[in-house]
């Protein structure tokens, strides 16, 4: 049955309160001694075991109240929750890999172990460009940083540089960085795959699954033109993971793609 009821006034909604919890060694049915043990001790509530915060500052013990008490204090909980800011656990148990069946050409990831011998900047130096580059990382308004240069002037000791940092803030999404030596590196064949790749195990949930579906819908997305390699695997998917993110909790995930040529 349905009861219709007038809205409440602005006085009648919850409020949160914070502060210290006591706990006692019996249930405090008495009001006004408890409201007297609080005024003396400093405490806002009372309570003879720690348990759910559904019931810690009821007025009084009813039944009725405690359903509604209860949801109050989820939804606060549940709001209160969103607005803390995410912080990857750098103790949680790693995941297992994602394993999309796209080719890819992992030497051209940064931290490749044929590479670890290539220069960084040195402590103290490109100082006023690195800060640049993480400042534009910081800011929602420009989504590309574009370094250009004359081949040999440190453009890819400072894409290695930044790779690192932001790799240890846990920004780094995907990289790519072309050597003409290698062949797997020598051209963007394999340029989208290993950034798709990537991604879905950086971001995974719905993006790795909207990739495989990419994947599943053409088996030979690896073998089409480089757009619409871009549009299929990349794209559309942070598309969608946008939209699912609207839904949800905006902003969880900052991923930097890096690609140095």
């Amino acid at each position: 049955m349905v009861v219709e009821r007038p809205p409440r006034s602005s006085q009648d909604w919850p409020r949160v309160h914070y502060g210290l919890i006591a706990s006692g060694n019996q249930v405090m049915k008495h009001g006004i001694t408890r409201d007297k043990l609080s005024r003396e001790e400093g405490f806002y509530v009372l309570r003879w075991k720690r348990q759910g915060i559904c019931g810690y500052s009821d007025s009084h013990k009813n039944k009725e109240w405690q359903p509604y008490a209860a949801l109050s204090a989820a939804a606060y909980a549940r709001a209160l929750i969103l607005q803390l800011p995410f912080k990857a656990n750098v103790r949680s148990r790693q995941l297992p890999p994602i394993e999309l069946g796209l080719p890819t050409a992992e030497d051209a990831v940064f931290g490749a172990y044929v590479d670890q011998d290539e220069p960084e900047c040195l402590p103290g130096t490109r100082v006023e460009l690195i800060d640049q580059i993480t400042q534009w990382s910081e800011s929602p308004q420009k989504c590309m940083f574009w370094l250009v240069g004359r081949a040999g002037t440190g453009k890819s000791t400072i894409s290695r540089t930044v790779a690192r940092l932001f790799r240890e803030k846990s920004h780094l999404g995907a990289s790519f960085f072309f050597k003409r030596s290698e062949a797997d590196r020598a051209t963007g064949a394999l340029l989208f795959t290993t950034i798709a790749s990537q991604l879905a195990n950086r971001v995974r949930g719905s993006f790795a699954s909207s990739i495989q579906s990419a994947i599943n819908e053409e088996p030979g997305i690896s073998k089409k033109a480089l757009r619409e390699q871009f549009d299929k695997l990349i794209f559309r998917p942070l598309c969608e993971l946008e939209r699912n993110q609207k839904s949800c909790r905006p902003g969880i995930i900052k991923s930097i793609l890096i690609i140095d040529a």
